[in-house]
């Protein structure tokens, strides 16, 4: 997965005049430290994850895009709603993972880096890497794109949204 994840950063740091991406070993740390000097609706995160279903001994059938924020309704649900309506136009014809019991299409996990941050903050799972077809789409040049702009596109609606 290491290829992928250095294929997206490199890609990902074509759009520097949106997003600030910073490679740290604590990045909720890092990210809180902006929020007091800016305010913490001009700062989000987005952790950016490709899923995996099994223990890597042979394909699985599991598919599909999702975003985690933490329970509760938060500014991360608005930052993943704009997230949801990006990946539906970028990856028309995979399967977009969701669960609206409370209302909103994010599934909720307390993972850390997401109950921690300040800021809205939102992991996405960007189809699984241990199923063959989802694999083939994530390392097609296509598949690239379309993972790059979906995060380009939702990041820019969320801080157009809160004018920042």
């Amino acid at each position: 997965m290491p290829k992928i994840s250095k294929i997206f950063s490199i890609k990902m740091s074509d759009f520097s005049e949106v997003c600030a991406i910073i490679y740290a070993e604590n990045l909720n740390e890092r990210v809180n430290t902006w929020c007091p000097k800016l305010g913490k609706r001009h700062v989000c995160l987005v952790s950016i994850h490709a899923n995996a279903a099994g223990n890597g001994s042979q394909w699985m059938k599991a598919r599909g895009w999702c975003a985690y924020t933490c329970k509760g309704h938060t500014l991360s649900d608005e930052l993943a709603n704009c997230l949801y309506n990006a990946a539906r136009k970028y990856l028309p014809g995979q399967r977009i993972r969701t669960d609206y019991t409370d209302g909103d299409p994010d599934l909720e996990k307390n993972f850390y880096l997401l109950r921690n941050t300040y800021a809205a903050a939102v992991l996405t799972e960007n189809l699984f890497y241990d199923n063959v077809d989802d694999l083939s789409f994530l390392e097609s040049e296509e598949g690239q794109k379309a993972i790059v702009a979906l995060h380009v596109e939702g990041i820019t609606e969320f801080l157009r949204l809160h004018e920042i």
